[in-house]
């Protein structure tokens, strides 16, 4: 069996580099990795995700075929480069309604892998809710954000409106935050720094109370074995909600980014400005599925025109895009969990979906319809 990704192989064969980077994944975790030293070098494992039993490798080009000899590797994948994909919203999704009941989010800790975050007065008057900060891009030890995209998720998330006398309050303004920052200032990375995000997570998230991950970014997907949407599930398999953008690369159907191309993870889209709920449209860039022969997104959210925080001193900014509709996903989970602490990624996906409202459009343009957070209350 040839176990080296084509992409990988193919992309190879045209560069002028002497070294590539790649993606192996073993079935022996302790063996492998003495296996692979011996047979290269010392410093050829620049990684590595215990998490999904795999390894970050740079090798010579020539010597990339040689990774196909040995039974104890499973697979061998590229390395993707990754990229950012955002007042009224809240009335839309009936979170005002749970606001009123006093449902904040209160004792979840959300994960945002993003481009960082600013010290909002959203965030840190009163009770600071930044609780850890770990920057992979530039080694820095305090929170900052020098995008402002991750900013931005984060307020739609969980900002508390303090700055704006309550008028733009995020979905769960009592949550705790795990600021993660893997994408860089101009909103890229590469899947190597996204999987040592999600590595961290794997390992922290009984340490700091992780139940839900957002991810507002995407790549273009491998297939089945491609690294982000194996790592995403990993998590989602260790009881963690993780939320992903379908991606920006609508109206055009089979465009949907990784790791929201995976068929466990909740995938959003976004909805058109909503200007009445009975004439609600998917916004023409929202990404279109089939992802992988699976029908997604699973579900829209607003996306258009959306207010939150910014990393600069006009407090608060608009987006539009998938990455402004699934922080609004994330935000529900963490309302859903901060009243039923017993459920599971499996339970939260399937009550999400079961309570949106139906929209007359195809399933691949907007999953099981409109996020309805109100609605999902009464079907737990």
């Amino acid at each position: 069996m040839f176990k080296i990704d084509e992409s990988l192989f193919y992309k190879v064969q045209s560069l002028k580099d002497d070294y590539i980077k790649c993606v192996v994944w073993v079935n022996n975790w302790e063996n492998s990795y003495k296996m692979l030293k011996n047979i290269f070098n010392d410093d050829c494992i620049i990684k590595k995700f215990p998490f999904i039993n795999a390894f970050g490798l740079k090798i010579k080009n020539k010597d990339l075929l040689k990774l196909n000899e040995f039974p104890w590797i499973e697979y061998v994948t590229s390395v993707q480069k990754a990229s950012i994909l955002m007042d009224a919203s809240c009335g839309i999704l009936g979170v005002d309604k749970l606001h009123k009941n006093q449902i904040f989010g209160q004792g979840v800790t959300v994960a945002v892998i993003d481009t960082g975050c600013y010290n909002h007065l959203d965030f840190v008057i009163g009770k600071n809710r930044i609780i850890f900060f770990k920057d992979f891009v530039n080694n820095k030890n305090f929170p900052y954000d020098d995008n402002g995209h991750g900013t931005f998720v984060t307020g739609v998330i969980a900002g508390n409106g303090l700055a704006s006398n309550g008028k733009f309050c995020g979905i769960a303004p009592a949550c705790d935050l795990i600021i993660l920052k893997a994408l860089d200032k101009y909103g890229e990375t590469q899947a190597f720094t996204i999987l040592d995000a999600m590595q961290w997570i794997y390992d922290n998230n009984k340490k700091y109370n992780i139940k839900v991950v957002c991810m507002s970014f995407g790549s273009v997907p491998l297939n089945r074995q491609d690294p982000l949407i194996q790592g995403a599930e990993i998590l989602w398999d260790n009881g963690i909600c993780v939320v992903s953008a379908s991606g920006n690369d609508g109206p055009e159907s089979n465009s949907i980014k990784s790791p929201g191309a995976s068929p466990k993870i909740i995938t959003v889209g976004s909805a058109d400005k909503i200007i009445t709920n009975n004439n609600i449209k998917v916004a023409p860039f929202s990404s279109r599925g089939p992802a992988f022969s699976y029908v997604k997104p699973d579900l829209i959210a607003p996306g258009v025109d959306i207010t939150s925080t910014t990393n600069k001193k006009t407090f608060y900014t608009q987006m539009s895009g998938t990455s402004v509709s699934t922080p609004m996903v994330a935000g529900v989970c963490a309302l859903l969990l901060g009243e039923y602490q017993f459920l599971k990624p499996n339970r939260i996906k399937t009550i999400l979906l079961n309570s949106s409202k139906h929209l007359q459009c195809d399933k691949n343009e907007c999953g099981f319809g409109l996020l309805d957070a109100y609605n999902s209350f009464l079907n737990v």
